[in-house]
């Protein structure tokens, strides 16, 4: 059993689906093997095998495990197209003649969109929905003609993207970056993700939130677009393999976001300690990667560092300062609110 083996599976499982892809024939024929006998020693035992190899179907078809022949399979929710590599959305009955808030939401859940790529639409539904709570509607009361006009016209929208397909693959082969694009406005804010490689770009994965009810100011939301996409770009890098991406770059057009650190205190507060730790833990994890990668890879195996590496000229105090450096000129977070370490 190869650890490695073990780790895609734990990375790849779901209830009770798993998926793996590989652009080596001989590495997926190697994990066909692997998988169903680290699975049999738990006694639990997989009975279908869905591949666009044909050389693994004529494998599990002669080990007496169920290939799936037809083209198309669900695959956590979606639909694979094997044959064409892409995927699909479950087409969804939408209801243009919802006249109740109820009916609406109703409506709007039934759509499932893991990746969000329908997002553009789905959140216009959200915020109608938001702008039904804020008129303050029973959920049975009959909505007035000026809102079901506007849902019959979203709903129409809604139907048409659900055509929409994509590719499963997004890979562009070695050197490939990780692009997140941040924006916001008064309704809502959100981010993007693109796998890119030269003049070649792949959409990955959305999100999106709708502005809070309670009034926020522009730059403010800019700033929990920017939170978003941070929190983004950590999903993606840890639902795939390690190196999977040789540089990630998050982006905002909002220069008063990104010189928002060097506002005043006073005109908003100081950081939570949930905000500090998240931004320390994000720092260190900056510093590592890009300053010394070659030093956590040994460290993470259990061996010292060579002697010609910077981390020896490092201590606790050290990297402490440089903590303290970054954010308490920030003028969001005093010297006495800090925790308080031993070094």
């Amino acid at each position: 059993m190869v650890e490695g083996d073990v780790e895609r599976i734990k990375r790849g499982l779901y209830v009770d689906n798993f998926q793996f892809t590989s652009s080596d024939d001989n590495e997926l024929v190697h994990f066909f093997f692997e998988a169903n006998k680290i699975f049999a020693q738990a006694h639990l035992y997989l009975n279908e095998w869905m591949s666009n190899n044909d050389s693994l179907q004529t494998i599990a078809k002669a080990y007496g495990i169920s290939a799936g022949e037809q083209t198309a399979h669900k695959v956590l929710g979606l639909n694979w197209d094997k044959e064409k590599g892409t995927l699909t959305l479950q087409q969804t009955k939408i209801n243009n003649s919802s006249q109740t808030k109820r009916e609406v939401l109703r409506t709007v859940a039934r759509i499932y969109d893991p990746i969000r790529v329908l997002l553009p639409v789905t959140i216009r539904a959200r915020i109608y929905l938001q702008n039904l709570w804020k008129q303050q509607l029973d959920w049975d009361e009959q909505l007035p003609d000026s809102l079901q006009n506007r849902w019959v016209e979203l709903s129409e929208d809604l139907e048409k993207c659900l055509d929409i397909f994509f590719p499963r693959n997004t890979s562009l082969g070695k050197g490939d970056s990780l692009h997140i694009f941040c924006d916001a406005s008064e309704l809502a804010y959100g981010c993007v993700a693109y796998r890119v490689k030269k003049e070649n770009s792949h959409l990955m994965m959305t999100k999106a939130r709708v502005a809070p009810i309670k009034e926020l100011t522009v730059p403010k939301l800019e700033l929990m677009a920017l939170l978003l996409a941070a929190r983004l770009a950590k999903f993606i890098e840890e639902s795939f393999e390690k190196d999977e991406f040789v540089k990630l770059f998050v982006l905002s057009d909002s220069k008063v976001t990104l010189s928002w650190s060097s506002i005043s205190m006073k005109r908003h507060g100081e950081l939570t300690l949930e905000e500090l730790q998240e931004a320390k833990n994000k720092t260190i994890a900056v510093i590592q990667r890009e300053y010394f990668q070659e030093e956590y890879e040994s460290l993470m195996k259990g061996e010292d560092c060579s002697q010609s590496s910077r981390l020896r000229g490092l201590t606790a105090r050290h990297m402490y300062c440089i903590f303290v450096l970054l954010f308490s000129k920030s003028g969001r977070c005093r010297q006495e609110k800090m925790i308080k370490y031993n070094l």
